[in-house]
């Protein structure tokens, strides 16, 4: 029986394939190509083609789906138009398949986007109020996900995913008068994204809705420059302000004594 299936196997959750392989796990996931299953295929993993169209299409997905564990890592189009109807209508497909092959645990990735721009600190429990499509189409999500499940799944909200070929240094370098130079940045390392899954699975966690970000909120004109520096690129110049603007708090993962890898944000 497959310990593990992940419903998206792009930039994170190759990663955690890798990592839960490591670990002795049964693991397969999927793409929505076939080019993309055999690029898989070709570096020894296990994948399977996955399209939500919205009603879920593919092979094999009985034997996927019915994994002890369901780790879905599909994030909604931006450019979509209709992703807030839509978004919501794959999953729910998806969910009533995993559901009917007899999941055991499933863990939803989610983005603190669900928050939106609010102001000051924002804890896992905070009143979600997004102001993207994306944003909104994950907050139906999260909701349809627990509504579906008892509230028996988990809602894995990260912030800002950087790491390997992720490099935020890029992301200003050279810019001028860059505005909310003194906002705080909501970061988390790709390695411990996929340590947060980890524990989730590990733990056997039913029933969680939580935030993951590094603890270290630093400004982003310090941020940016000490990783424009570290890609060796011009560093930006921000301006001043933004420094009431959200602060993303992770109470549950620090109730649960997760140790972050990168608590500091390091490249």
């Amino acid at each position: 029986m497959v310990d593990v299936c992940i419903v998206g196997l792009g930039w994170l959750g190759k990663a955690l394939y890798e990592e839960l392989a490591s670990r002795g796990k049964n693991v397969t996931g999927s793409r929505t190509s076939q080019k993309g299953v055999d690029s898989l295929v070709e570096e020894g993993m296990r994948a399977f083609r996955l399209v939500l169209n919205p009603e879920v299409e593919g092979e094999r997905l009985e034997e996927c789906l019915s994994a002890k564990v369901l780790v879905i890592n599909i994030p909604p189009g931006r450019r979509d138009p209709d992703v807030e109807l839509r978004h919501p209508q794959e999953i729910s497909h998806l969910l009533n398949k995993a559901l009917e092959f007899g999941v055991e645990q499933i863990i939803f990735v989610s983005s603190t986007s669900v928050f939106g721009s609010v102001k000051g600190s924002v804890d896992d429990d905070a009143v979600r109020r997004p102001d993207t499509a994306s944003g909104r189409a994950l907050l139906r999500c999260e909701d349809l996900l627990m509504k579906k499940t008892g509230g028996k799944a988990c809602v894995v909200r990260f912030g800002g995913l950087y790491g390997p070929d992720r490099h935020p240094g890029r992301f200003f370098a050279g810019r001028k008068d860059v505005p909310s130079g003194d906002a705080p940045v909501n970061f988390i390392h790709r390695e411990d994204a996929v340590g947060v899954i980890v524990h989730l699975i590990e733990n056997q966690v039913h029933g969680a809705v939580l935030n993951a970000c590094a603890p270290a909120h630093p400004p982003k004109k310090t941020f940016y420059h000490r990783a424009a520096l570290h890609a060796g690129l011009t560093p930006p110049q921000f301006l001043s302000g933004g420094g009431d603007e959200k602060e993303v708090r992770c109470s549950w993962l620090q109730r649960q004594g997760y140790v972050f890898e990168r608590a500091g944000l390091e490249m």
